[in-house]
This record gives structure tokens, sequence and C-alpha cells, in this order.
């Protein structure tokens, strides 16, 4: 499980930061058009891959306790969803290019933004904790839930809910919403700065952690608050990677953010 773990968050920060790094290049004033754009992808891939993974470890749609043939497919699962990954980044990651010129008539110009504060000063500045205790009050419940909202509808006792086939087609749905979300947000941010987005992502957050356990008895009730958590998770982060580049400019933001 730990080098389960330390191999997942080690791809997913490698794969997360050089495209963003590169669009800021091409696009300095739409950080959050860029982000939302390029983290759409990053997010809906789950509606593409949650299916695969499901028709792999249990084709049958078999809902739980599940046969020691599912426990069997895992290993499997894992295997050939890695194999994928791989191919997909190899070809992704040669596809990424970086504005030099736009960034060398920036540093030129000496804009602080295109230039950046060092990375040690960044994680010691008050800014940077107040972001950080920040992202961890939005983002930890919404990762948590998103994480968990199959173990949260088995034990909630419903059976409207309770069927592995329903709970991977909301987690495909919700994956969608992820992607929109990062989109949607990603321009707000760009319009509206950070600070107001961030206020609504909050308190619809709490509104809709507020009525999940309320609505357990209906498919479509649970669906729609669920993927409103999706929708506000994706806004997390986007808005977020938005306003640290923001902040303390593009050079070391990748670093900063991680």
């Amino acid at each position: 499980m730990l080098c389960y773990s330390c191999i997942v968050g080690t791809g997913i920060g490698v794969g997360y930061n050089p495209p963003m790094v590169a669009g800021w290049s091409w696009f300095p004033d739409k950080k959050g058009m860029v982000n939302g754009i390029i983290l759409t992808g990053f997010g809906a891939g789950g509606f593409i891959f949650n299916k695969i993974g499901t028709s792999i470890v249990n084709p049958d749609g078999l809902s739980t306790p599940f046969p020691p043939e599912v426990s069997a497919a895992f290993p499997t699962m894992l295997r050939k969803l890695a194999g994928m990954y791989a191919v997909m980044s190899i070809v992704g990651s040669l596809l990424i290019k970086r504005n030099d010129a736009i960034e060398a008539q920036a540093k030129g110009a000496a804009v602080p933004e295109a230039i950046g504060i060092e990375f040690k000063d960044a994680i010691r500045s008050k800014k940077f904790f107040t972001l950080w205790l920040m992202i961890l009050a939005t983002a930890g419940p919404m990762l948590n839930m998103g994480n968990l909202y199959k173990k949260f509808a088995i034990s909630s006792g419903s059976e409207a809910i309770s069927s592995d086939v329903f709970q991977s087609t909301m987690g495909g749905i919700g994956a969608i919403f992820n992607g929109l979300g990062r989109l949607f947000w990603g321009a707000v941010v760009d319009v509206y700065g950070f600070e107001k987005p961030y206020g609504v992502i909050a308190l619809m957050e709490v509104a809709l952690l507020l009525m999940l356990p309320r609505v357990t008895h209906s498919k479509a009730l649970f669906g729609t608050v669920l993927c409103g958590i999706f929708f506000c998770l994706g806004g997390n982060f986007v808005v977020f990677p938005t306003v640290n580049a923001k902040t303390f400019g593009v050079r070391n933001a990748p670093e900063i953010y991680r």
C-alpha cells in the first residue's frame, strides 16, 4: 500500500505540473483558463478509466460482498491500467512545448510575475501558509468523499444506492463533473480573481456535505449531490494553482504548489 501510494502520488505530481507551466508560457494572462482546460482532461479521464477498470475487475457488475474472483482480478487491472497510462504519458510528454520566445521577452522586460520569487522565500511566507490552510480546509473533505463515496453508499444501508454498477456509473459521471468544474472555475477565477470564487466553492461544499446523508434514499438526489461534490473538488484544483502562480510567480510555481 505504501509503494502504491507513493508511486501514484509521484506520478500525479510529475504529470500535473509540466502541461500547466508550458501553457502559462503561451497564455501568460489566462492562467485560470489554461489550468481549467488542462485539468479538465486530468479530472474527466476518470470517466473513461473508471469504466475500463470496472470492466476488468468486475465485468458482471457484482455487488458486495464480492466473490474471490473480483479480488483476484485486481492486480491484473492495475497492470493493464499502468500500461495504458505509460503509453499515454509518453505520447503526451512528447507534445508539450514551452513558448521560450515569450518567456525570454518577459524576462527581458523584467516582469515580476514572469520571474517569480525563490522557493524557500515562498514557503516561509504568510501567504503560503494561508493558502495551504485554505486548500486543506476545502479540498480535504471533497477528496475524502470523492474517494470514499462507494463506502459511504454501502454503509448507508440504502438499497437504492448500494449497487456496484450504480456506484461505478456515478464515479464516471462524477469525473466528468470534476473536469467541467475545473474548466468552469478556471474561467471564473480569471475574471473575478481568487477570493470570490473560493468563497462560493466553500459555501457550496458545506451545503453539499450537509445534504449528502439526507438523500441516500434516492439515486437521483444522491447522484446530483455527488456530482456537485466532484464539481467543487475540480474547482479547488484549478483556483489554487492559478492563485499560486499569480501570487509567487511562474518560475517556481510547480514546486511551490506541490
